[in-house]
């Protein structure tokens, strides 16, 4: 696995090359948890990977992308991804 990097919305990403899969490390399963189900409240769909699957310092969103997503579809998860992110941490965001 490669080295995180930070994507649109200041989340680490894991290496995802060749899937459709698209991992969103934010390192706490709680906050995985309260950012899923803050983001199925605003109509998108992911799957938190929480402690034990993972360690607890790799918990994660997992977006699965396909070819039928659209581009206005992917930046309105984007977006409130970024946004829940603040909302939930807003010092880190700062």
């Amino acid at each position: 696995m490669s080295a995180p990097r930070a994507g649109p919305a200041h989340v680490d990403t894991g290496d995802s090359h060749g899937t459709p899969v698209v991992p969103c490390i934010v390192g706490d399963s709680l906050k995985a948890l309260r950012l899923a189900q803050a983001l199925l409240r605003r109509g998108v769909s992911v799957n938190p990977i929480l402690h034990p699957a993972v360690p607890e310092e790799m918990a994660r969103l997992r977006f699965f992308v396909t070819r039928d997503h659209t581009p206005g579809q992917i930046r309105h998860t984007v977006t409130a991804l970024a946004q829940e992110l603040r909302r939930l941490d807003p010092v880190a965001a700062a």
